[in-house]
Formats: structure tokens, sequence, C-alpha cells
């Protein structure tokens, strides 16, 4: 893009409350590119160069998880995490004190993590579930996302919902 990069692009379409599915397909492979595309409101990163197949199959994943957010039909979805409730048709996390808008993966996770609450969930669990990617792509998607929902969802000074289980996955629970 000539006068604009893609990250801000994200940037202006999630600030302006916009929720379609976006791939950045792009050269710039470095850790840091690849998060800050992720925070920056991007819901997979693809570097090249890539297989064609790759592509396609993140496209339909992509497609596919918007298609089931957007059915009118779908009910609303709250469920109770510790002093939060998660209200996954909205994609917010509400407390008494704040409300918290989420990105589409960012509320599947968390909705994946309600649902298993308790049990360790394996990276590739994880992938499968919310990136519908079944295969380890060699990046830290998973870690990336669970760093940005500590930062929005823990309180200072106290334990995360969310805990790394070395060598094992990442286990939830809703009290803290």
């Amino acid at each position: 893009l000539p006068d604009i990069d893609g990250f801000a692009v994200v940037e202006k379409l999630r600030g302006a409350g916009e929720s379609l599915p976006v791939l950045f397909l792009t050269a710039r492979d470095s850790v840091t590119d690849r998060v800050l595309g992720l925070k920056v409101g991007g819901d997979d990163y693809l570097t090249k160069p890539f297989a064609l197949e790759e592509m396609l199959a993140r496209l339909e994943a992509l497609y596919r998880r918007a298609s089931q957010a957007s059915a009118s039909d779908a009910p609303t979805t709250k469920k109770t995490i510790g002093e939060w409730i998660l209200d996954t048709r909205q994609r917010r996390l509400k407390s008494a004190k704040e409300v918290i808008d989420l990105q589409p993966r960012e509320c599947a996770l968390l909705d994946l993590f309600a649902d298993h609450a308790g049990r360790v969930l394996t990276k590739k669990f994880l992938l499968d579930k919310v990136w519908d990617i079944r295969f380890d792509p060699g990046t830290n998607v998973v870690d990336a996302m669970i760093c940005r929902l500590r930062r929005k969802m823990d309180a200072p000074g106290r334990t995360s919902y969310i805990q790394t289980i070395r060598g094992q996955g990442y286990v939830f629970s809703t009290t803290t």
C-alpha cells in the first residue's frame, strides 16, 4: 500500500467497529510483525512464500467463521467467567467495572476456555478449534492471543485466569 500500511488499515477498520475477517498476506515475517498484525485486529497472518492450498484453507476457515458469527438466528449466549460475563453474540466481556469488546478469535478462544475450565488445553487443540488449523504452522499465534486476553482480563496483582502449563498447554480457571 503506497500511503498507509496494512496494520494501520486494520486498526482503522476495527476502530470503526468493522468485524469483517482479515487475513494478513505479507512478506513481513518477523515475530514482532505477526504479533502486531494480530494485536491490531487481524484474524490470521500468512507470510510469503506460502502454499496456495494453505492460503485457500485459511480463507475458507475465515469465511466459515464469519458466516457462523453473522447468522442472524444465532441465540445470544452468555457465560459467567468468574467476575465476568461473556456475551458471545456481541463479542463482549462485562464486569461490574468495565466492558471489553473482543475480536472474533479472542471471543472464540475465551468461549472455548470457558467450556473447558480446569482442563489443560494443548496448542494443537486450540489451533484446531479456534483457528481451524490442523497442523502446527510454527507461529506463536496462540501465545499472542492468550497474552492479549490476559492484558484485557486480568487485574494487576491477581493470578491470571489463563495459566501456562509448561510443555502441555494452557488451563483456564474461573476463579483467580
